[in-house]
């Protein structure tokens, strides 16, 4: 289920079906455009949505080496990207984080 929307922080690019988004502080995301809102210039994810994590955070930008877990990846690993949180195994968007780390 989809809900509110989180900010990703970074740039992206259009490649016609899709967004590839870059966070700011390292990683790159692929995301269904239904999924992203542009408002004056910021990106918008769509809680819930799912997305295809192409590049994980460089090892000098990651704060948590590790990854770190959550419940809503069934207690599995995440990523941030963007200041996204990100499901590792499903590429599922849980909500908005600080840092920035890849998956184990």
């Amino acid at each position: 289920m989809v809900n509110s929307k989180i900010p990703f922080k970074g740039s992206y690019s259009d490649d016609g079906l899709c967004y590839m988004l870059e966070g700011e502080k390292g990683g790159r995301i692929k995301v269904a455009k239904e999924y992203v809102e542009i408002s004056n210039g910021v990106v918008y994810l769509s809680e819930g949505c799912t997305v295809e994590v192409l590049d994980r955070p460089p090892a000098q930008n990651v704060t948590m080496l590790t990854g770190r877990t959550d419940k809503a990846c069934g207690g599995g690993p995440t990523a941030c990207i963007g200041a996204v949180e990100i499901c590792c195994g499903s590429g599922k968007v849980i909500h908005a984080c600080i840092g920035a780390w890849g998956c184990p």
